[in-house]
């Protein structure tokens, strides 16, 4: 009997961390860096309508961070490019879900812009992150999932004293090394940790018929 309540106690052990190993996977994620944009010489430019296989609209552009050095466009690229938002809005959206994880948005003339982050599935709201920021760049979590279209929309905020100098004005966003994933298959913990629990009732009864017949 021991024997048996000891095997049953490593098959237990087996199933759960299966179950946890499951339940931790997740799909790698993409980062977009609007790097491969940049054509090798200070400039600004709009992004390809189909960048990285997203659909992308409202004002969307591409710049160095030699394009302006007082403003955002400077402090708020990671790499070499980065995606502006030209009038401070800008979605990207595909067919087939994603993930949306986090970013770098930066403001490219003020200080103390707002910015809404909206993540859409099939027509309805199903998230919206509020916050503030200023012309140097900072990383933002969303963590946004099963979504088809993300949105940005920045406004107010107090402009830098140099904007006039650099010729800078408005609200547009700088955005950068945006996060996506693709939706996992794997099943949520809640429901692994469920079937994992009928599992273990019903092969500790069929264990007790097992006992009992002998």
């Amino acid at each position: 009997m021991a024997i048996r309540k000891l095997t049953l106690m490593h098959g237990a052990c087996a199933l759960m961390f299966a179950a946890l190993a499951a339940a931790n996977a997740s799909a790698q994620s993409t980062i977009l860096t609007f790097d491969d944009q940049h054509p090798g010489f200070e400039t600004l430019a709009d992004l390809e309508s189909d960048y990285a296989g997203f659909s992308w609209s409202d004002s969307p552009g591409f710049v160095t961070s030699q394009w302006a050095p007082n403003g955002g466009f400077r402090t708020g690229t990671i790499g070499q490019a980065s995606l502006v938002a030209f009038d401070g809005s800008v979605t990207f959206s595909r067919a087939t879900a994603f993930n949306f994880l986090d970013g770098y948005v930066a403001s490219a003339w003020r200080n103390g812009e707002s910015v809404t982050v909206e993540g859409w599935r099939n027509g309805a709201l199903a998230y919206s992150s509020s916050f503030l920021v200023s012309t140097s760049a900072s990383k933002f979590a969303f963590n946004f999932t099963n979504v088809d279209k993300v949105s940005f929309r920045g406004e107010g905020g107090v402009p830098i004293l140099n904007a006039d100098a650099d010729g800078g004005e408005g609200g547009h966003l700088v955005l950068d090394n945006i996060a996506v994933s693709e939706i996992s298959a794997v099943p949520e913990p809640a429901t692994v940790w469920m079937l994992l629990g009928g599992s273990l009732v019903l092969l500790a009864a069929a264990r007790r018929r097992k006992a009992h017949k002998a």
